[in-house]
């Protein structure tokens, strides 16, 4: 590791319970004492805000008062700090057998066990969190078509103008019996025509997820050249015929000479239902798109449960979760029209028959509507699902923590913009298997991206599901596959680890207990839960220094404005500083509302943590209002490095990037064909952390590093979550490093994991 003051510091080696893995804290002299005090105490004896948490998996409701407190007892003693209460089935996939059905979530029998686990884990001591449903993708028995997912379909119908065209158009694909009109075009055709779709159709309109795991996704903007043939015709051509079809279908159009195609618009179900929910708890998945869907949804199915443990809102009782969205495509919502006018200020209208396949004007400007298209989609996920869900949240005095950011990468969502509104950003990471999506090792850690959201948006704790499993079951050992799996996930952001999963197993289920077909499985019953202690002081020990100070990287990424926007892990490089230097990367939201100021050439954001440089994506587009921040960075001193634009992502009419990049670009303010590591070494900069053993030689080692300011040994603990006022940000002084009380470096063997 390198710092420039590190040498006139003192320094404290934390040995911890497994050789493989080590912190070294550097404190500044004038407050050594005091830091090491509260830093050595809270790695003795970790509070409770530091402690692990657990998916504690109430399989198919089969759950007793008496297994709860059982439960929750063994848990407190092998020190953990509280559960997340996931009521889902699961134990049937694979050809399992099915346990017992227990109560139906939501019904007053699981409302009492329910109060009953509230009290027991205050009585213990321990947070909850519960999932505010049966199962995941959010959803059940209580939602109607007219709040479920939804998706735009259209039907064609071929005729020859130059006359009066009656008839009655056929209405397009419908699921469940639920149908409604949005619009009725007309395009000219050419009989006969072979039409060559857009690349990667169905992922651009919304209807596919692009992977089921974490993928990069910015391949969704490239450009593409026009074909023989193209374009099917120009979007002011496009003519509307709502009003001239009738209730029934029936449509009466004096029809212009030549070939059309007359479309007719409306969208339907997708008919997704909740994934393996416990019981009767069977139904269709909200529309994430409606805000008025979710109000629903809460007062029907959440705020029931949680009225009988009021008293324990915001105290045991802290937070909401719900899972990944794995409900595939979702594309429209009934007020998608005026959202997108309002947000794009533009009408979608004439551009609904690319949606159906057609190349209108050329195939850049159909691709653009199209970016348009999942950026609007992409923001009403964020506000009207995830924003609702959090202020929702506020009213119980509790803060969220869903896994909103995949995977999979699902087409329309912008998962660092969704993470970056949690309190705790969340994913999951999975332990080393043989099967399943994620048999190649470098596709089970997601865990960068929720790192990166929480680093770049004032989130102190990044949680994520752990030790994930499809098989074989009972596999795992601690030494080596959970912890050089935690090690990693650690040096990627992780510090506040989520087992999965604890099943409550009543004892009338018999040994190992009932289990689920996911995960390392982890209970009371279980033989290496009985010898988990030390380890799980490991991981407690690990979480508390990590929770500490602010991140400490480098290198500030920006993710760009394009949908789906997916941050790929750690060893994916994106950024280009590693070996030796770390990145975070950085949402559209985050660029131009949370940088705050360019300081002696560091960007800082509002609450300290700052950034020797930024780099922009490898692509010839941006948003206006992205290139206006970055100019204004600039100007103020910050070393920016990155391609040249050439266009605006979306359809933004009438914006011209060219005087602004032509300033930035063609004058040298902008550093191009240099990577961020290559600049940094250049200018003298140390690496942040360095091996000079050999760096192709095993071990493999990562490293992750945080650092405590002076302003801060007051606030050497978890931060309850709360947005940013003035009062909480933290002023970090020019010469920053006159600041620093300590400096935290993890550092690990993951030789195992390689």
């Amino acid at each position: 590791m390198a710092t420039s003051t590190f040498l006139s510091r003192v320094l404290i080696i934390f040995a911890l319970l497994f050789s493989s893995a080590g912190f070294v804290a550097a404190a500044g002299n004038n407050v050594a004492g005091e830091t090491a005090d509260k830093l050595a105490a809270g790695f003795a004896a970790p509070p409770a805000e530091a402690k692990l948490w657990c998916f504690w998996w109430w399989l198919n409701g089969n759950v007793t008062k008496t297994a709860i407190t059982q439960d929750l007892e063994a848990m407190k003693a092998k020190g953990f700090g509280g559960v997340f209460i996931i009521d889902a089935n699961g134990s049937n996939i694979g050809g399992n057998k099915n346990v017992s059905e227990g109560p139906m979530y939501s019904s007053p029998e699981w409302i009492e066990l329910f109060r009953h686990a509230v009290q027991e884990a205050d009585r213990l001591g321990l947070s909850v969190s519960v999932n505010i449903q049966s199962g995941w993708d959010v959803g059940g028995p209580v939602v109607p078509p007219e709040h479920a997912i939804k998706r735009i379909v259209h039907s064609a119908t071929a005729a020859e103008g130059g006359k009066e065209i009656v008839t009655k158009l056929p209405q397009p694909k419908t699921v469940l019996n639920y149908y409604k009109d949005v619009a009725v075009l007309a395009v000219k055709s050419t009989p006969g025509k072979k039409r060559t779709p857009l690349k990667h159709f169905n992922a651009k309109i919304a209807v596919k997820e692009v992977e089921w795991k974490i993928k990069n996704s910015a391949f969704l903007t490239d450009d593409e050249p026009d074909l023989p043939g193209d374009p099917d015709t120009n979007v002011d051509e496009v003519i509307v015929l709502t009003g001239k079809m009738d209730k029934d279908g029936q449509l009466q159009w004096n029809a212009p000479a030549g070939n059309w195609d007359i479309l007719r618009f409306g969208y339907t179900l997708t008919g997704k239902k909740v994934v393996v929910p416990s019981g009767q708890w069977q139904g269709l998945v909200i529309d994430y798109l409606s805000a008025e869907a979710f109000d629903f949804y809460w007062e029907k199915a959440v705020h029931p449960v949680l009225e009988p443990v009021k008293p324990h809102w915001g105290k045991t009782l802290r937070y909401f979760h719900s899972d990944s969205y794995e409900a595939g495509g979702i594309n429209w919502t009934p007020l998608f029209v005026t959202e997108f006018q309002k947000r794009r200020g533009y009408d979608p209208v004439p551009y609904l028959p690319v949606i159906a396949g057609y190349i209108l004007n050329d195939r850049n400007t159909s691709n653009r509507f199209l970016n348009d298209y999942r950026r609007t989609l992409a923001d009403l996920i964020a506000e009207n699902h995830y924003r609702r869900y959090k202020e929702t949240a506020r009213k119980y005095n509790m803060g969220i923590h869903p896994e909103s950011g995949g995977p999979p990468t699902i087409p329309m969502l912008d998962a660092l913009q969704t993470l970056g509104i949690s309190d705790i950003p969340m994913a999951e990471y999975w332990a080393k298997f043989t099967g399943g999506a994620f048999k190649q090792d470098k596709d089970r850690w997601m865990v960068k991206q929720p790192a990166s959201a929480a680093h770049t948006n004032g989130h102190k704790l990044v949680a994520a599901e752990g030790f994930t499993s499809i098989g074989p079951h009972w596999n795992e050992s601690f030494s080596h596959n959970l912890k050089p799996t935690f090690d990693y996930a650690v040096c990627t952001g992780l510090n506040l680890h989520v087992w999965c999963l604890c099943a409550c197993s009543p004892d009338e289920t018999g040994e190992p207990g009932q289990d689920m077909y996911a995960g390392t499985h982890f209970n009371r019953h279980h033989f290496t839960f009985q010898k988990s202690q030390d380890f799980l002081k490991y991981i407690n020990r690990v979480q508390f220094l990590l929770q500490q100070g602010l991140p400490s990287a480098d290198v500030l990424e920006y993710n760009g404005e394009n949908v789906p926007g997916f941050t790929e892990d750690r060893q994916a490089n994106s950024a280009k500083s590693l070996p030796g230097y770390d990145y975070d990367v950085a949402s559209e939201s985050v660029l131009l509302n949370q940088i705050d100021r360019v300081e002696n050439g560091r960007i800082f954001l509002k609450d300290g943590v700052n950034y020797r440089v930024l780099v922009l994506p490898n692509r010839n587009s941006i948003s206006r209002a992205a290139l206006a921040k970055i100019e204004e960075l600039v100007r103020n001193g910050a070393t920016v490095i990155g391609p040249k634009p050439e266009r605006t992502t979306g359809l933004d009419f009438g914006l011209n990037l060219q005087p602004i990049s032509t300033a930035l670009w063609d004058n040298g303010k902008i550093i191009t064909g240099k990577t961020s590591r290559e600049v940094l070494q250049e200018r003298g900069v140390p690496f942040d952390f360095e091996r000079v053993s050999g760096s192709n030689a095993k071990p493999r080692v990562e490293w992750i590093h945080r650092t405590v300011y002076q302003n801060q040994l007051d606030k050497l603990t978890f931060r309850e979550f709360k947005e940013f006022a003035p009062s909480d940000v933290s002023t970090i002084p020019a010469d920053f490093n006159s600041g620093v009380a300590a400096e935290i470096y993890f550092v690990a063997n993951l030789t195992e994991t390689a």
